[in-house]
């Protein structure tokens, strides 16, 4: 009897061996999704300033900066990694103040509430006297202009003079750093506020009779900030791309593969990690080896 139990576990030890290989295999430790960095962006329709590249988990505060806008006095952001976007979705929003030049009513005339940079007709109180201009500007020190008066129409003059706009002041704090500009005159718009990767969208803008610059000075990511290419060993090939922004890495030529499929524009023009190719065959060792 005890010979028959001798060989049952002889027959039985390898089965339970080879189990529990099977199921080491079945539920050995799986490595986690590679993550994401966030891409930098100049957040137009939030009037944010530039938002820079976020590695995951990263969190970034922004203000609601220009003039006539409110939103969360201090929003933040956050990189999720495993999407490669900022969270929270949607993004919080700055909404334009609907009054920030209040409602005037003054001289014989009234004015409605106005948004920055926003137009709207005047009103004279005496039905026998008429406007002049007819219509108005919401400016950014949150009054009107030019100033209207109310006149009899045969005094009304055809149109306002280039003089009747004497000492209008485009202000310096306008988002990019734009120098104070009279009304006629043209400043130079500089985007250097973040180590070469930003342009002008229009390099030069104009102070307008209504206290603001046209066009709107605004700043870009530079496209190509860091460069592509097209041919590299095994075929290698990648697009150019701004700071912060992914691109996917190809290999074109048969038997090779990418080293790393997503690389990311880091600061002075260099991806990472490092675009490459290698041997399909040493790839498939490397993952092997490291199991």
């Amino acid at each position: 009897m005890a010979i028959v139990m001798a060989r049952s576990a002889l027959l039985v030890a390898p089965v339970m061996l080879g189990l529990s290989f099977l199921l080491q295999g079945c539920f050995e430790p799986q490595a986690p999704p590679p993550q994401i960095p966030c891409p930098a962006v100049y957040v137009e329709g939030l009037r944010w300033a530039y938002v820079p590249s976020l590695i995951p988990g990263e969190s970034w505060s922004a203000d609601c900066i220009y003039p006539g806008f409110e939103g969360p006095k201090t929003a933040i952001v956050t990189c999720n990694g495993a999407t490669g976007m900022l969270e929270p979705q949607p993004l919080p929003v700055c909404k334009q103040i609907p009054d920030w030049c209040k409602a005037e009513s003054k001289d014989g005339y009234t004015i409605p509430s106005a948004g920055y940079r926003e137009k709207v007709e005047v009103h004279c109180l005496d039905d026998s006297l008429e406007p002049v201009p007819a219509e108005t500007f919401c400016v950014v020190n949150k009054t009107f202009f030019p100033i209207p008066r109310c006149v009899k129409p045969r005094d009304t003059p055809t149109t306002p003079t280039a003089s009747s706009f004497a000492g209008v002041v485009c202000p310096a704090n306008v988002f990019p750093p734009v120098p104070a500009t009279a009304a006629g005159e043209s400043a130079s718009v500089t985007c250097t506020d973040h180590d070469g990767t930003l342009r002008a969208v229009s390099p030069t803008v104009t102070c307008t009779e209504t206290g603001s610059f046209e066009p709107e000075p605004k700043c870009e990511p530079i496209p190509d900030y860091c460069l592509g290419k097209s041919t590299g060993t095994g075929g290698l090939k990648y697009s150019a791309a701004a700071l912060g922004y992914n691109v996917s890495v190809e290999c074109v030529e048969d038997g090779y593969v990418p080293k790393n499929a997503i690389a990311s524009c880091g600061l002075h023009g260099i991806f990472s990690p490092k675009p490459e190719c290698e041997k399909q065959g040493r790839r498939m060792s490397a993952l092997r080896g490291g199991a």
